[in-house]
């Protein structure tokens, strides 16, 4: 079953084009795991808000993946980050 991981990102106007960057970096990193189908990276249209969106095969890949992030490109994110918020959502169709 699908799963797919979503985090809500706000930051300040000042840190978007460095958020921008390390996602883009993040979402390379996360992309070559094993079970990873597709990350998406949106931005609202009016707030400094991303969302980075995860696909995994299932959730025993999702779970797994955590061992293998590259932990600066991550840290990156976090450090640029004013709020993360994140929900899972299995895909029904």
């Amino acid at each position: 079953m699908t799963i797919v991981k979503r985090y809500t990102l706000t930051c300040a106007t000042a840190n978007e084009g460095a958020l921008r960057a390390a996602l883009d970096r993040l979402a390379r990193a996360v992309g070559v795991i094993e079970g990873c189908e597709r990350v998406e990276i949106e931005r609202h249209e009016t707030r400094c808000e991303m969302l980075f969106a995860e696909r995994w095969r299932d959730e025993q890949a999702m779970r797994a993946s955590a061992g293998a992030i590259d932990k600066a490109a991550l840290q990156d994110v976090l450090r640029l980050a004013d709020d993360i918020g994140s929900d899972i959502y299995t895909v029904l169709c």
